[in-house]
């Protein structure tokens, strides 16, 4: 039997972040509203070089950039709060996993309550191992935890009994550390 005891925090957001891409967006952010300085300074530059029809698509372009950078900036925003929101959701949140040769059952405790689900293997979708990191996706859920987490077994137990029960459907990204 092999048990793990999550509790969510500041390291699972930023560590379930990376794996959504929140990165990417950011990026994109970023090299948006530089794009959009850059082609104000050229325009402000070249301003007496210009015709009326090249300057008026210069004006639309610059437009449309300003405008889609703002809305990255907004969803920039957005992204920022959703860590405040799963933070304080996830708040007293704990998770208890239990995995055995016949099903893995999964236990919540959110402080105001308590659940206990008891699942068979073919409902485990897909499962991850990258590095020290576990993703398990279920039909309805994803469980998401650190390989220290587990109170009782070894990652590799982990590793080997997912690969065992799940087949293809378990995939092994990155060294562990």
């Amino acid at each position: 039997m092999i048990r793990a005891e999550i509790k969510y925090g500041e390291e699972h957001y930023r560590a379930i972040s990376k794996s959504k891409g929140n990165a990417i967006i950011a990026k994109v952010v970023f090299f948006t509203l530089l794009l959009a300085a850059a082609l104000i300074y050229t325009f402000v530059k070249t301003i007496p070089l210009m015709n009326a029809g090249l300057w008026v698509i210069v004006v639309y372009v610059m437009i449309f950039i300003i405008v889609s950078g703002s809305w990255l900036v907004r969803a920039a925003v957005a992204l920022s709060t959703l860590k405040s929101t799963f933070l304080r959701e996830n708040a007293g949140r704990t998770e208890y996993l239990s995995f055995d040769g016949d099903e893995v059952v999964l236990r919540f405790d959110r402080g105001f309550e308590e659940s206990e689900k008891h699942l068979k293997y073919p409902a485990v979708k897909s499962a991850l191992r990258n590095g020290d990191w576990f993703e398990i996706t279920l039909k309805e859920d994803k469980l998401m935890f650190f390989s220290r987490e587990l109170t009782e077994g070894t990652a590799d137990e982990l590793s080997a009994l997912l690969a065992e029960k799940l087949g293809e459907r378990f995939k092994t990204e990155g060294a562990p550390s």
